[in-house]
């Protein structure tokens, strides 16, 4: 019981550590970066191979999804934002699911995986979830806000980037993931070295 309380305190520090960050931000600044689709043309940026745990304990790498277009987004159960998005997310890994495209949910929850599992199951997510506890992808992965979310092609490259959340069927965004899913992966994919 005193455990529990010492990682129920921890966790709520932790959420008004995030709370009192976002207060400090300007507002202008927010505005610019946060809920827009940040396409970036030149894709040199190899997305840094993951190997979290799923909700099951085993552990999974985002590189064995390669040759698939993947939008790799950071959430937790508590963010309004990303459980405001969820519904988009599971549209489109229904839209697009059958023509190598994946969503991959990575959880920064603080909380036991059976938790986030129970919560998982609860919200019907059709899609991958794996789970940082540690939130050792805050630094490897630049995420410093949630949700972030990675627009990536066949080759692991970012193609786009969003801080926040946005309409998943806009026009915009589903031309962008076509565009992507007609792409032939490279041979070759993985060869650079990450810088992201």
């Amino acid at each position: 019981m005193e455990n529990e309380n010492k990682q129920m305190v921890s966790r709520l520090r932790w959420r008004w550590m995030v709370v009192l960050f976002l207060m400090t931000l300007p507002v202008v600044t927010m505005a610019q970066v946060y809920n827009q689709l940040n396409i970036l043309p030149d894709r040199h940026q190899l997305m840094l191979d993951l190997q979290l745990p799923d909700l099951t304990g085993k552990v999974k790498n985002l590189y064995d999804h390669r040759k698939k277009v993947v939008l790799l987004t950071f959430f937790a159960t508590w963010c309004p934002q990303c459980n405001s998005e969820l519904s988009q997310l599971i549209h489109v890994q229904k839209k697009y699911q059958q023509k190598d495209f994946t969503v991959i949910a990575v959880s920064i929850d603080q909380d036991t995986r059976k938790s986030v599992q129970r919560w998982v199951a609860e919200k019907q997510l059709n899609y991958l979830v794996l789970h940082d506890q540690t939130y050792s992808t805050r630094n490897s992965h630049d995420v410093s806000l949630i949700p972030t979310v990675y627009l990536l092609d066949k080759n692991m490259k970012l193609a786009a980037k969003v801080v926040g959340e946005i309409d998943w069927q806009s026009l915009e965004a589903g031309q962008l993931i076509d565009s992507l899913l007609a792409e032939r992966p490279d041979s070759r994919a993985g060869a650079e070295s990450p810088a992201l």
